[in-house]
């Protein structure tokens, strides 16, 4: 197996990539290791605790220090000590590994990396039926979908398949030729299919054998026959027999059954799987058995065949839940002493004695009335037991509660049940679901009408129909050929010829063809102003409509259509499992000085009130852990009696300082009384109860209200706020005036009545006084609470599961018929993740910040064990009067952003269109959509992102630099094709012209107004991009253009296009935002583009954005001219925020009276809930799953080899040692400087490589091909590639910088340098002397020369904490992207072999100067390079430059070489000290300055060179250059001669024209070292290596090359003298002056993407 890391292509696919976002502070970017989320236990069997299983599918452990687990709001970090390891698994559990609980009925489980990066993750529902020992896995093991295992398996492969052994059962038996042949039925018990190939059906004689066919599959509680006497292995089943069930083997038994007599029927068990064998009623082969008695039996009690269970109310009826019994017969049945139950066997309703059904009548059973009662849950039974409670009479299961009315049979007593289309307790089921929807009985022009709807789901036949008033006598039939389809309406005029008028005081009443069966009807007492309609439409009660509509839906007042949530689509858990148990209920938020606030929260079955606080750790709103309040506190009424059923709970003006009021509906001591009651609690008062100060008891001013019907909602509006909105008062029918209520406080508090429906506004006075001011219908079935919102002036009233959890928005109208009152504005669904069966009873908002609030629900059902909910609102999600809303959505330098976070960015922008309208949204883009993109998208030329945008339904996008990446011919054929939203570019123009290429703006309809977008680009593009493919462009003044085109949009022209609102998007934008702290007011100060942007943009344009910056800001920009202002956006990069400007426009004008700003982060919902609410998000994660999966594929192609493993630096089998100089660092270093060498790319001399960007190695593994995903793993974090110009000092300082600020998390970050870089140090010196020596391409460093530096954008800009990078001049972005540069360079320079050479040693102990004769004591270390097969060097050989001495070799130990030598007599003054690591040829040259007298020893050899025919055929070759034969002007090289010379003097020349090189003394490992003179002309030469006596031993051919025009090139070797700050450098007796580069200086300010 080739050794490669199994992250590499979950790293390739975008699944979890880590981004390097170009900013100086940005945090390192985070690789995704091969770690996933395999198996979830939210409810184990044996209680123990929840767990979640971990799989590693890569090659090394992986430690999960510092990672995170969260479930659908909670969030523990793992502690160490937690490692999954290589190929394995790890379980974590509640409290030992996470702190929270999992959800039963559903849940999700996200693992993110430390820095917040999701890893992976998966959202469950409750496990199915019968499922108690399994849990939630992937199947197949590792990498399959998610779905119920067949049995838990923690630690260990997941379980996937059910063992037939435990699963089957014989079922069914047909042994007297039943069907034509006999057979045995086989059942599954499972909650899985199960595969039954091979299993053995056997008689009583063993060599009877039927062997169940392959493929066989049974399904989950299903049913499969086999005929045995049938086929070649048949055998007939006996009057006498048996059937047995074996596994494969034939041995193992897994069922039998035998019996004495063929059945008149069939035997079979009875219950299906689990009960006996008996008699059937009926033969159901391969069906559930017919189980009921043929004939005879025990005596029955009467009527018990003929009663049905016929109708169920489970969500809310009035005045409570009921079951409706039916009885089929023509007897009447006594009922007394029967028992109904739900689904809970100890939920026991005894009918009472004497209680009669009549024959073929109906009985309703009210479940929650009685105090013993019982009320239907959302998804429940209703069964009907005799009075022994255990025969069953009948029975029916529901799913969840019916969503508009009740489950009832149709027809009644016999059919299946259905959701019927009106509930009719006590009287036939409304099974039809043609409905009359609408009457004019008032004389309508020209006749009365009476209006029919389809509220069914199939289309329905109504000819024949007939419609009848009060009279039978009167009729219309509904002529042939009327087919209705679903939702349609039909008017059928009655006052006709042969028909009849309709009345003041009438019916209206609809007939099958026979005349005599009534589908529907509805009367009236008087003629409507308007008509009679139902509202909502098929399934309402009628009201009189707003306005008659013949025909077409109804105008219902105050009813509108049901939206998504105005906000996030998920919710998160914010109390820990079984914290606070069932009924907790309603919630009011007090705001405080700091921290979340608090949270008040009452639970009506223990009548408690809980002030909670925030835990942030947890991630959840839990009781005070000490005082009065750690366990809540008791309510009791006035005197300190009673048990408070508190159901709602409110706050004065925000604020509990004048106590907390509560709702309730009855004391639950005397629980079938109703006491509808508000009461005043004083929360400072001490102890663990709480007396009610105070008591309002509305009961004598409300309609009479079942026990449990009562007050489930309060809270408190301010007079202020009414009055100021013109309320009315219901009891005067004027103006609410809050004197006619004295003492009555500030304000009126409006309370939600469960069994009216209703909102009331009641003033409350003292000495318990109350009136009602005003009753308000929201339209919803149940009022579960009520909760004004005051910063929106919004009343909310919320429904619980009756009504899937809606919530609808009231204001005060403020003209029209109902002008004074609450009307709906508004109606909300729940938030997509909500758990479908979560009883909401508590809702309340917190406060709202940059446009967000948070929203908390109270679930009374304590779905999943949790009782408390968080989400999020949008502020302000409704504003009244007849502006028109314009929501313009934005995003900027998107980048191709094809990865995890995908689907979540497009769920944002859902979230957003919904809350505010699809037709009143606008979703634009700044530019930067495509280009420097993650590989998911790149791979395919960003065509993934293109059509991700598309799905999106992007409008209109500024044209980006990015854009022109692959020329202008690409942007203008290839990309425009694919895109289905406009390019904008108002100033690019034509090469030496004014005429643009590109659409200037785009225009669009929003509600009778004409919004224009303008684009423009960043005028610095040409710097930006290849020249070559914008060669045929100009790039104006943006601002100048963007002016120009509003001009001609605002000139009342219509030929050349008007605008009544105009947006501009820029391609550039400010140089800080928010996060560096910047304000607008600064960024205008500091001047550029930007500031001309914001000050001289036509006064014209109503909102700017901008892009290109990668800064987040959302400012209110000065509108010139003028003391208003409008708003100014960038998002940041990368879709992690979405931009919103909301505009409200004049519809008239079409002048802007009021806006908002706001950048909105990306959404944290689950990707399961965003695609299942958003149509728009589902096909975006087709696109992205189909990139990523073809990522995969690409992945796999082969972009280059290696010779062995080149890798970051390893301290024993751990990478990544980010202290230590390693083979990969330098060798991308090397790629840096190939592929930003040439002068369009930014001319780059050298490479730096920060050591946390290398996130893989090259490993060589089976035949060293690197694969396109290996070789991305490396560089996977797609930073642009920049260049910069440093001096000689800086760049010493960047060398500095290595040893990291106090409080860096690692002191020292190793540098990859590239290999024309070597310099010295000493760690031990003070911070910022420790390099004490630079050489680039041979040569000392010179302090003020400048060199050119290529690096990631990440780096320049400061990362890691490279400050001085960022001072930097002439900084450009050479338009390439790490990945592909890195990818092109592995292509054209393969294979590749790692360089063992250190770049760099620290150097201590040599003196500044020494004396001939003196002993020179120093130590060189850091020689050895730890990467993966790079050699432990054994020897130095050392030399003195300019010397014959030859030393003894010395011995290096862990990369250090202590070196002792005696200074010759023959060492030069200016030399230096040379030391040659074996084997990895590491070379250090230290300078060296010596004292005495220079008397340089007789010449061997070197007098004289040698003869040119004496470089024959037999020597050429016989010495070989190490590392190739190409070299630079003044390298040092090392030339292999042969072991033989080991010890000796050996000279080094170069021809044609003899040029003496000096001498070397021969290393035991046969090597010798030169140094190519600086002033060698460049071209190709012959290297010639002598021996002592002047006899040629080899020579080669070799290439010199110019050294690059940084620095100019030197006579000779050269040393570098101290201090630093030396520019001109003395080279033994010449004197050389080093050339500087000329030219201006550049601002430091790097450019921008």
């Amino acid at each position: 197996m080739r050794r490669r890391l199994a992250a590499a292509l979950s790293v390739i696919l975008g699944l979890s990539f880590a981004v390097a976002v170009p900013a100086a502070a940005s945090a390192e970017p985070i690789e995704v290791p091969p770690v996933v989320i395999n198996e979830i236990q939210p409810d184990d069997p044996q209680d123990a605790a929840d767990w979640v299983e971990l799989a590693n599918t890569g090659q090394a452990d992986v430690d999960l220090a510092g990672w995170k687990l969260r479930d659908d709001k909670n969030e523990s970090t793992i502690a160490s000590g937690y490692v999954v390891p290589a190929g394995g698994y790890l379980v974590l559990s509640k409290d030992a590994g996470f702190s929270f609980g999992l959800g039963k009925s559903g849940d999700e489980v996200h693992l993110l990396l430390p820095d917040g990066t999701v890893v992976d993750e998966y959202a469950f529902t409750e496990l199915p039926p019968g499922a108690s020992n399994a849990s939630w896995g992937r199947c197949p093991d590792l990498t399959g979908d998610f779905g119920p295992t067949a049995a838990q398996t923690p630690g260990e492969a997941n379980s996937c398949a059910p063992d037939p052994a435990t699963s089957l059962v014989i079922n069914e038996v047909e042994s007297d030729g039943g069907d034509q042949a006999d057979w045995i039925e086989l059942a599954n018990t499972s909650y899985l299919p199960v595969d039954a190939s091979g299993l053995i059906l056997r008689d009583n004689d063993d060599t009877h054998t039927f062997t169940i066919p392959t493929g066989t599959t049974i399904p989950a509680y299903g049913f499969a026959a086999f005929v045995v006497d049938a086929g070649p292995s048949a055998y007939g089943l006996g009057k006498a027999d048996s059937v047995r069930l074996f596994a494969a083997n034939g041995t193992t038994l897994i069922d039998q059954y035998s019996w004495t007599a063929h059945a008149a029927t069939s035997y079979g068990r009875c219950p299906d799987a689990t009960g006996e064998f008996e008699l059937t009623a009926s033969v159901t082969k391969a069906a559930a058995n017919d189980c009921a008695p043929a004939d005879g039996g025990d005596t029955p009690v009467a009527g018990a065949d003929a009663i049905r269970v016929n109708e169920i109310e489970s969500s809310g009826g009035d005045p409570g839940d009921w079951v409706e019994l039916v009885n089929t017969s023509d007897t009447d049945v006594d009922l007394g002493g029967w028992i109904l139950k739900d689904d809970k066997d100890d939920h026991a309703l005894t009918i009472p004695a004497g209680t009669t059904i009549a024959a073929g009548g109906y009985t309703v059973i009210y479940t929650d009335l009685p105090g013993d009662g019982f009320g239907l849950g959302n998804g429940d039974a209703a069964r009907l037991f005799l009075p022994d409670g255990v025969t069953l009479v009948d029975s029916h299961s529901y799913p969840a509660h019916a969503q508009r009315t009740t489950w009832g049979r149709c027809p009644d007593g016999a059919g299946e049940f259905v959701e019927t289309y009106s509930s009719t307790p006590g009287a036939a089921n409304d099974c039809s679901p043609i409905r009359i929807n609408e009457v004019d009985s008032k004389g309508a022009e020209p006749v009365d009408w009476i209006e029919l709807t389809n509220a069914g789901p199939d289309a329905v036949d109504i000819s024949g129909y007939i419609l009848r008033d009060d009279n039978d006598d009167h009729a219309v039939v509904v002529p042939n050929g009327t087919t209705l389809q679903p939702g349609a309406f039909v008017a059928i005029d009655v006052d006709v010829t042969g028909g009849f008028g309709l009345g003041g005081a009438d019916a209206a009443r609809l007939f099958a063809p026979d005349g005599t069966t009534l589908l529907n009807q509805m009367s009236w007492s008087e003629h409507a102003e308007t008509s009679w309609a139902r509202c909502p439409d098929g399934l309402g009660e009628f009201e009189v409509a707003a306005s008659v509509t013949k025909g077409a839906p109804n105008d219902c007042i105050g009813l509108v259509a049901a939206t998504p949530w105005p906000g996030d689509a998920g919710v998160t858990a914010v109390s820990a499992p079984d914290a606070f148990g069932e009924d907790m209920s309603g919630l009011a938020y007090e705001a405080t000085a700091e921290g979340r606030g608090t949270l008040w929260a009452v639970n009506n079955g223990t009548g408690t009130l809980f002030q909670l606080e925030w835990n942030a750790e947890a991630g959840q709103w839990i009781s005070p852990k000490q005082g009065e309040w750690a366990a809540g506190k008791v309510l009791r009424y006035p005197g300190g009696s009673g048990a408070v059923d508190a159901e709602g709970v409110s706050l004065v003006a925000g604020t509990s300082a004048g106590g907390v009021y509560v709702a309730s509906e009855r004391d639950n001591t005397a629980s079938d009384v109703s006491r509808p009651s508000v009461l005043r609690f004083d929360v400072s008062a001490s102890g663990t109860e709480l007396v009610a100060t105070d008591e309002w008891n509305l009961a004598t001013l409300l309609p009479a209200l079942p026990a449990n019907g009562g007050l489930e909602g309060v809270t408190w509006v301010p007079d202020s706020v009414l009055v100021a909105r013109g309320f009315v008062d219901s009891s005067t029918g004027k103006a609410y005036d809050p004197a006619t209520y004295g003492a009555h406080g500030d304000g009126l508090f409006f309370v939600g009545v469960e069994g009216t429906a209703r909102i009331y506004a009641v003033a409350l006075r003292d000495a318990g006084v109350a009136s009602i001011v005003a009753t308000i219908d929201p339209k919803l079935s149940v009022v579960a609470d009520v909760t004004w919102d005051a910063a929106s002036g919004t009343l909310y009233a919320v429904c619980d599961d009756a009504c899937g959890g809606e919530i609808h928005a009231m204001r005060i109208a403020a003209d029209g018929v109902y002008a004074g009152t609450f009307q709906n504005v508004a109606a909300y669904l729940a938030p997509a993740g909500m758990p479908a069966k979560a009883g909401n009873e508590g809702f309340a908002i917190g406060t709202c910040e940059n446009g967000v609030a948070p929203v908390f629900y109270a679930d009374d059902s304590e779905t999943d064990k949790i009782s408390l909910r968080e989400g999020r609102m949008y502020c302000g999600a409704y504003r009244g009067g007849d502006d028109v809303l314009l929501n313009l959505l934005n995003i900027n330098d998107f980048h191709g952003r094809i990865d995890g976070n995908t689907v979540k960015f497009a769920g944002t922008i859902e979230q957003l269109r919904a809350a505010y309208g699809d037709d009143n949204t606008l979703f634009l883009s700044a530019g930067d959509n495509i280009g420097a993109s993650l590989f998911a998208s790149a791979y395919a030329d960003d065509k993934p992102t293109i059509d991700v945008l598309n799905a999106m339904g992007l409008a209109a996008s500024a044209v980006g630099n990015h854009e022109f990446d692959k020329g202008s011919a690409d942007l203008l054929g290839r990309v425009t094709d694919a895109a289905q939203f406009p390019y904008l570019g108002a100033n690019v123009y034509a090469k030496g012209t004014q005429d643009p290429v590109l659409p200037e703006y785009a225009t669009f309809e929003v509600e009778g107004l004409t919004v224009a977008v303008i684009g423009a680009i960043t005028q610095e593009t040409p710097s930006l991009v290849s020249p070559g493919g914008i060669a045929s462009l100009d790039f104006g003044d943006p601002v100048d253009a963007v002016n120009r085109v509003a001009a001609y949009l605002t000139d009342g022209d219509e030929g050349n296009g008007e605008a009544d609102v105009i947006i501009a998007e820029y391609h550039e934008g400010s140089i800080d935002g928010v996060k560096e702290g910047a304000s607008v007011e600064d960024e205008i100060a500091a001047g550029g583009a930007f500031a001309k942007i914001v000050t001289q943009t036509s006064a014209a344009v109503d909102a700017i954005f901008t892009g290109h910056t990668h800064k987040e800001y959302a400012w209110d920009g000065p509108v010139p001219g003028s003391d208003r202002t409008r708003p100014i956006l960038q998002t940041g990069s990368y879709g992690e925020n979405i931009g919103q400007v909301r505009l409200w426009i004049d519809p008239v004008t079409g002048s802007v009276n009021d806006y908002d700003v706001r950048n909105v982060a990306r959404t944290t919902s689950a990707d399961a809930t965003l695609t299942s609410a958003y149509p728009r998000v589902a096909a975006v994660k087709t696109i992205v799953d189909a990139a990523l999966a073809q990522a995969d594929v690409v992945g796999s192609q082969q972009v280059g080899s290696v010779t062995a493993d080149i890798t970051t630096a390893f301290v024993g089998d751990k990478r990544d040692d980010r202290s230590s100089q390693s083979t990969l660092g330098n060798l991308v270093a090397d790629a840096l400087v190939a592929s930003l060498s040439s002068a369009d790319r930014g001319g780059a001399e050298i490479g730096l490589v920060n050591p946390g960007g290398l996130r893989n190695e090259l490993y060589y593994g089976e035949d060293g091909v690197i694969t396109y995903a290996e070789a991305n793993a490396v560089l996977p974090f797609v930073n642009n590639l920049w260049t910069t110009t440093l001096t000689g000092a800086q760049l010493k300082v960047v060398l500095e910088q290595q040893w990291q600020p106090d409080t860096a998390s690692r002191p020292y970050l190793q540098l990859g340098v590239s290999e024309n870089v070597f310099y010295t140090y000493d760690a031990s010196l003070a911070k910022g002397d420790r390099i004490t020596g630079i050489w680039i391409d041979g040569q000392p460093i010179v302090m003020d020369a400048e060199y050119r530096v290529g690096s990631f954008s990440f780096l320049l800009q400061g990362g890691d904490n490279f400050t001085v990078l960022t001072e930097g001049t002439d900084t450009r972005d050479s338009g390439l992207i790490d990945r592909d540069a890195w990818i092109d360079y592995l292509k054209n320079n393969s294979p590749l072999s790692p360089d063992f050479a250190s770049r760099s040693a620290q150097v201590t102990g040599v003196p500044a100067t020494i004396e001939q004769g003196e002993t020179l004591t120093a130590t060189v270390s850091g020689l050895d390079i730890r990467s993966l097969g790079a050699p432990a060097n054994t020897t130095a050989l050392v030399s003195i430059e300019g010397s014959s001495a030859v030393f003894d070799p010395v011995l290096i130990n862990g990369g250090a070489a202590q070196i002792s030598i005696t200074v010759p007599k023959d060492a030069p003054l200016n030399s230096a000290l040379v030391v040659n690591a074996e084997p990895s040829g590491t070379g250090v040259r230290i300078p060296l300055t010596v004292t005495g007298t220079f008397t340089p020893l007789p010449p061997t050899g070197g007098t004289t060179p040698p003869a040119e025919t004496d470089l024959t055929p037999q020597t050429q070759d016989a010495i070989q250059p190490q590392g190739g034969t190409t070299f630079k002007q003044g390298q040092t090289v090392t030339v292999t001669v042969g072991t033989q010379y080991a010890g000796q003097t050996v000279e080094g020349w170069i021809f044609s024209t003899p040029t003496y090189l000096g001498t070397s003394v021969v290393s035991a490992a046969g090597t010798a070292t030169f140094t190519i003179r600086a002033d060698l002309p460049a071209g190709t030469h012959r290297l010639v290596v002598t021996d002592s006596a002047g006899t040629v031993i080899g020579w080669v051919y070799v290439q010199v090359e110019a050294l690059a025009a940084t620095g100019g090139t030197v006579a000779a070797t050269g040393v570098p003298v101290l201090p630093w700050a030396a520019a001109v450098i003395v080279l033994g007796l010449a004197l050389v002056v080093i050339r500087r580069r000329r030219g201006g200086r550049r601002p430091c300010a790097a450019r921008r993407r």
